[in-house]
């Protein structure tokens, strides 16, 4: 039987583990990792896959996403882990597939991302 703190959510992260990431600090993160992170949310930001940029959200509205996203980064070898990976942080931190919308439609903002980290002219100043 398992334990009530391995159960899992509904993206079928571990609870302790979506509690470990939830809880990361944001602000040492963007330090650390500020060429990735700041590029992430740019990405995100122009696809806005909810519309909270559209209807006048601030442009760190998506932060808690992409620093879930920067964290995770490292177990990413194609574009369709990373699509998996932005798609299961919407569905963590939205928590409705019907806000977060299909994985399909994540396509665009995986390839952008993944292409993106994975240029020769990026890969050192991004690398993690």
């Amino acid at each position: 039987m398992m334990k009530e703190e391995d159960s899992s959510d509904q993206s079928g992260v571990p609870e302790s583990s979506n509690k470990l990431l939830i809880h990361l600090d944001l602000e040492m993160l963007k330090q650390s990792h500020a060429a990735v992170f700041f590029f992430i949310r740019e990405i995100i930001n122009k696809h806005d896959p909810i519309g909270l940029i559209a209807i006048g959200a601030p442009e760190d509205e998506y932060d808690p996403e992409v620093k879930t996203i920067v964290y995770q980064l490292k177990d990413v070898r194609t574009i369709a882990q990373m699509q998996d990976l932005v798609y299961q942080e919407f569905l963590r931190w939205f928590e409705e597939k019907s806000i977060v919308g299909e994985w399909d439609s994540y396509a665009e903002i995986a390839n952008e991302i993944y292409n993106g980290l994975n240029t020769t002219d990026n890969a050192s100043e991004m690398s993690m």
